[in-house]
């Protein structure tokens, strides 16, 4: 469904109006430029809006390679994924009626070397005449030089970070366990003090319970009364 709606938006642009870049209308922000396969975590691609006033709205923006099928596409009714949407992709965006900051981002997670070429932010929208146009920014993603060196130095600010996150973590942990001690002997201490109260209320108690048990025995007996302060 969602595709033969693309198919008609792309039918009706090229009939009606097609433009590429318009200025700072449109365009595809990505980061890094270049791909090193061994040590880039994420590509980014960010197609952004900031359209002139020349449009009355935006229908969609998608992001796609070029000459392939959309990656996502984001219209109002929110996100949908593309038929090239994969598994390491995470897709968020914003499209509201005013042409001004609305954007669809892409996240490829450990990207490789497939995930190199060039890709397309492709923008339908309509004019004041609400009449269909399509717009596009292109960008090219390219694979770096794999120098052995550059690996190594990342590998080793990697194991660097990793290890001052661990340092960081163990010392959280034992600030953490050192308040519970506290904590354990507040509630020591605490025990103690309830347990000195409740017997010395049991003395009290017995204390009661004999001098009842004298003045009972008193009045039956009439022996001299005795009591224990």
């Amino acid at each position: 469904m969602a595709h033969s709606i693309l198919s008609l938006f792309t039918v009706v642009a090229v009939v009606i109006g097609y433009s590429i870049g318009l200025g700072s209308a449109l365009r595809l922000d990505v980061s890094p430029e270049s791909l090193n396969t061994m040590v880039t975590d994420q590509l980014d691609l960010t197609c952004i809006s900031n359209g002139p006033a020349s449009i009355s709205s935006i229908v969609t923006l998608e992001i796609m390679k070029k000459g392939d099928h959309p990656i996502a596409v984001i219209s109002s009714k929110g996100l949908v994924k593309g038929d090239k949407w994969k598994d390491n992709v995470e897709a968020h965006g914003n499209l509201t009626k005013d042409s001004i900051n609305n954007f669809l981002k892409l996240t490829i997670k450990n990207p490789g070397e497939e995930d190199t070429g060039t890709y397309v932010c492709q923008m339908y929208y309509l004019d004041e005449h609400f009449q269909m146009h399509e717009m596009k920014a292109e960008v090219n993603v390219t694979v770096e030089n794999e120098d052995i060196t550059v690996i190594v130095k990342y590998l080793l600010e990697k194991i660097t970070t990793l290890e001052k996150n661990g340092q960081e973590k163990e010392k959280s942990m034992q600030e953490e366990v050192t308040k519970l001690k506290v904590k354990l002997a507040e509630q020591d201490t605490t025990l103690v003090e309830q347990e000195k109260k409740l017997n010395e209320q049991k003395k009290e108690n017995e204390k009661v319970f004999v001098n009842v048990a004298c003045l009972l025995f008193e009045e039956d007996q009439g022996p001299k009364r005795m009591l224990i302060n």
